[in-house]
């Protein structure tokens, strides 16, 4: 893959994570005591209320850092709330994956362009998608 389509790739494996970020934060926020994960102001002072980016380097810079906290906070505070075990471990595991696809990111952003760190990524991204589904399927009303 040559650097500037190993860099769209990583960008566009951003993106994604940014989504599922935001839709993982809507299933916190709706849990019976809610979680709300960190929200992301921009420079302008605009809030995405979903818990969303407000530009494709969130990620990466301070923000990302405060984020990255805010989820791990997240993940200890869900084990004190009354969930059902299933429905606890989904989110336990969403939250884990989001972790780990983040470092992955940050490795593919700012390491030297490796074909393996796209596809770990995309391989993530597919893995949070579809336990997000079932997640969905059963916290959503």
């Amino acid at each position: 893959m040559h650097d500037e389509e190993y860099s769209s790739r990583v960008a566009e494996l951003g993106e994604m994570l940014q989504g599922i970020y935001v839709l993982i934060g809507k299933l916190c926020a709706g849990l019976p005591l809610p979680i709300i994960l960190p929200a992301i102001i921009d420079d302008d002072g605009f809030m995405d209320v979903g818990g969303g980016f407000a530009d494709d380097r969130a990620l990466l810079d301070y923000k990302g850092s405060a984020i990255a906290t805010g989820v791990e906070r997240a993940r200890i505070a869900l084990l004190d709330l009354p969930l059902d075990p299933l429905n606890a471990a989904l989110l336990n595991t969403l939250l884990i994956d989001w972790l780990a696809a983040r470092e992955l990111f940050v490795r593919a952003d700012f390491g030297p362009p490796e074909d393996f760190r796209i596809l770990a990524l995309m391989l993530a991204m597919r893995r949070m998608g579809d336990t997000l589904e079932y997640a969905q399927m059963r916290l959503t009303p």
